[in-house]
Formats: structure tokens, C-alpha cells, sequence
């Protein structure tokens, strides 16, 4: 119970089940889908292969969540002006409404499951994530 790995699986699963549900039931978007359109909106316009680097997903699930999002529109790709073997991908403006619509369901939620907490604890939880991050180096993490 004290092993901090299994505690933040645990944890970040149930969170994202909540979530995905949510997705699903309002845009019909899985939890797959939705973490690649989140790394394209913070970080704009990428190759799968920088989607990957950033630690969303392995390769075979950015793989369909693109095609899943390409199919809806979601996303549109662009050959590499360098390499035609490979492209990259960007949010179309259907793909930025669905984005803006969720992240406030998203922020509602995190103050829901926040709002006990004082803002010294919140401070404490903030710092100390900040510290776990910086011991293990470039986590990879993106945020919403």
C-alpha cells in the first residue's frame, strides 16, 4: 500500500476512467484519442514520433488514436516537407471546439476532487510533484 508507483497508478486510472467517461458520453471521445489531441494543443503541431517523446501513449495507440481522429476530422496531417515518408498533425478547428468544450469539464472535476483541500495543501501537493519530476529527471508529463 505504501509503494508509490502502484498508489499513482492506481490513482491516475481512476481518474482517467471518470474522465474518459465523461468523453465518451459527451463527444464520444476515448481516453486515447482525447491524450493526443492534449498534446497537440499544448504543444502544436507534431510528428507521431514527437507525440511518443512526449510519453502519451506507445506508438501502436497515437498510431490509432490519429487515424481514429483523422477519420472525424479531428486532426488533419501534412506530408514532411523533408521526409514524405512521415507527416505531421495539428487540431483542425472541429478538433479545438471538442478541446474546448472538455477542458473545462476536465477543470470542474479537478475542483471537485480539490475543494477540501487548503491551499497550503494543495501548495504542499504541487511542490512535492515538482520534486518527484525533478528526481526522476524529464518525466515526459503533459498537462491539460
Amino acid at each position: 500500500d505504501d509503494f508509490l508507483p502502484h498508489r499513482f497508478a492506481v490513482l491516475a486510472q481512476a481518474l482517467s476512467r471518470e474522465i474518459e467517461e465523461r468523453h465518451r458520453k459527451q463527444h464520444k471521445l476515448p481516453m486515447k484519442d482525447w491524450t493526443v489531441m492534449q498534446a497537440l494543443a499544448l504543444h502544436g503541431e507534431l510528428m507521431p514520433a514527437d507525440i511518443h517523446r512526449l510519453g502519451v501513449q506507445n506508438k501502436a495507440q497515437i498510431s490509432r488514436a490519429l487515424k481514429c481522429l483523422l477519420d472525424r476530422g479531428l486532426v488533419a496531417k501534412r506530408p514532411h516537407p523533408d521526409d514524405n515518408r512521415t507527416f505531421s498533425v495539428a487540431m483542425t478547428d472541429e478538433g479545438w471546439a471538442i478541446y474546448e468544450a472538455i477542458v473545462p469539464l476536465m477543470r470542474q472535476r479537478q475542483n471537485e476532487i480539490i475543494e477540501n483541500m487548503s491551499e497550503g495543501e494543495l501548495d504542499d501537493l504541487r511542490r512535492l510533484l515538482a520534486r518527484l519530476e525533478e528526481a526522476m529527471g524529464d518525466t515526459k508529463a503533459s498537462g491539460s
